[in-house]
């Protein structure tokens, strides 16, 4: 996705930066779905703030189980983005006793591909593949990825055989990606991706594949927020946040986050 500031973000400046959100409601409008003290995530614009006006329809109740910072980071942008992908391929995918599954994650370890390992679990799929870097695997395992193939000795794309994956979410959306996994992709398969780094859909799809580029998060909505709240209660989603920073530190996260290698997603607190 494009970052703040692009022609898909128009801001003016000065500028408060930040979408993902979680705290407790102060004051609520007339109107409003919420009453100060409850407790809320969701997404706005100028969220890195000690207070943020937000519309009661972009709120949802967070998960007790969750710290304001987990839930920041899994109701916002990430957690959203991969659910509304996943269930535009057609999840909750319907399985029968027996029967393969494989949806492939092209990036694993970022803050949508940490999500998107348990969504897809969660929504059906029997085999999870993804690519990450070897000191990520573990973690990527223990959140219910089969298969780790390490980008920097493999290619994912040989690695998989032919005919052997039913989803593939492109979360990373690397220029070409599509034209190579379409071997690999079933007739009936469904090929989604997030722009941003060239990638686009492939001018030679395999007869049968349906390709969808899922341009960007428009919004947060309640219903979204509440099925991300049900994964979570029943224990099939979790946040990972590398590290907090304060309000006063914004500049070192965004540090942080321009050098790459985050694994999950970097929190600010205040």
């Amino acid at each position: 996705m494009e970052a703040p500031g692009s022609s898909s973000f128009p801001v003016s400046w000065p500028h408060i930066p930040g979408f993902d959100c979680a705290g407790e409601v102060v004051k609520a409008g007339p109107k409003a779905s919420w009453n100060p003290g409850d407790q809320v995530w969701g997404m706005s614009d100028d969220t890195f703030a000690e207070y943020v006006v937000l519309e009661s329809a972009a709120l949802g109740l967070k998960p007790k189980s969750m710290s304001m910072v987990d839930a920041a980071a899994m109701g916002g942008v990430a957690g959203l983005t991969t659910l509304q992908c996943l269930q535009r391929t057609g999840a909750p995918w319907t399985v029968n006793t027996g029967e393969d599954f494989t949806v492939v994650i092209t990036s694993g370890a970022g803050g949508t591909g940490i999500p998107a390992i348990q969504m897809a679990k969660a929504f059906g799929a029997t085999r999870v593949v993804t690519s990450a870097s070897a000191s990520n695997a573990e973690l990527l395992r223990s959140l219910g990825a089969d298969v780790v193939v390490d980008y920097h000795t493999s290619n994912l794309w040989t690695v998989l055989g032919n005919s052997t994956v039913d989803v593939v979410y492109d979360n990373f959306g690397a220029e070409g990606t599509a034209d190579k996994a379409m071997a690999s992709l079933k007739t009936g398969g469904v090929f989604i991706f997030l722009p941003g780094k060239g990638g686009a859909l492939s001018k030679h799809p395999k007869a049968g594949v349906k390709q969808i580029n899922y341009g960007i998060l428009g919004g947060s909505t309640t219903k979204d927020l509440d099925t991300l709240k049900e994964f979570v209660d029943a224990g099939k989603l979790k946040s990972h946040v590398q590290q907090s920073f304060g309000l006063s530190e914004v500049s070192q996260a965004f540090n942080q986050s321009f050098h790459g290698h985050v694994i999950g997603k970097l929190g600010i607190t205040c």
